[in-house]
């Protein structure tokens, strides 16, 4: 279980846990490591979504969705 808290500016402080089962054979900093480095991606992920708006984008032509992204 790894256990994350969360203190906004206006004092409220959220904890939250979060369970992972895993085969891995790692001791808990292995396991610390890769879960910390999962949740930086899905983080850039949520960036992307929040600034550049992709989840909003629905063009079907390549070349558009190329354009729109890249130029």
């Amino acid at each position: 279980m790894a256990r994350s808290t969360v203190t906004k500016d206006d004092g409220v402080v959220t904890v939250q846990g979060r369970c992972f089962i895993s085969s891995l054979a790692l001791g808990v900093v292995g396991v610390a490591r890769v879960i910390w480095g999962h949740w930086l991606v899905e983080s850039m992920y949520w960036h992307f979504d929040v600034t550049f708006r992709e989840d909003k984008d629905h063009t079907l032509d390549k070349h558009v969705a190329y354009n729109l992204h890249y130029a």
